[in-house]
């Protein structure tokens, strides 16, 4: 069977997703304590070196301040880093050829065989399949890109489940789909 598919920005971020579901909460939190410290901080310094009550009125300001930061949209900040960082050079058109001994890709000219030996597992995340091989080498397969979307998707699915791949549960990333 060959399938001939696309690998996409947006199966891109899929995969970081699904290899890094806490990543966005880990980004937040590291970005606001970035900033909270050192206003804090600020605040109290200015507070000291003039007098108490201003003390009082930048910590307020402060704190104000830091629940208005709070509301910032880091989700759509965090997806534009992760586009700058994951973005694949081109969108190149992918052969997979799957047989009985295993699957070979093809990009640009260049042929990677794996046997199914080498394959340990599959992940099933935003319509796309995330084949994990040995040495932490992945074929993300979309199914939005491929010819006959369903009816490839379903048969290489069923394929992979003939060869006793076992397919992999990652809850986090089924979490992180639920929260976007």
């Amino acid at each position: 069977m060959k399938y001939i598919y696309r690998y996409e920005l947006e199966d891109c971020l899929n995969h970081h997703r699904l290899l890094h579901p806490e990543g966005f909460r880990k980004w937040r939190d590291q970005y606001l304590n970035s900033l909270f410290y050192p206003v804090m901080f600020g605040a109290a310094a200015v507070g000291f070196a003039w007098n108490t009550s201003l003390y009082f009125s930048c910590l307020l300001i402060s704190a104000v301040g830091w629940y208005a930061w709070s509301l910032f949209p880091f989700k759509r900040k965090y997806d534009l880093e992760v586009m700058r960082i994951c973005q694949p050079s081109q969108e190149n058109a992918i052969r997979l050829d799957v047989c009985e001994k295993g699957m070979t890709e093809t990009i640009k000219g260049i042929e990677s065989f794996c046997p199914w030996s080498s394959i340990l597992g599959y992940y099933l995340f935003n319509e796309t399949a995330f084949i994990e091989m040995e040495n932490s080498l992945w074929a993300v397969v979309p199914k939005h890109t491929l010819h006959e979307s369903s009816d490839e998707f379903d048969e290489l699915i069923s394929t992979l489940d003939a060869n006793h791949i076992p397919r992999k549960q990652n809850q986090a990333a089924a979490a992180f789909s639920d929260a976007s």
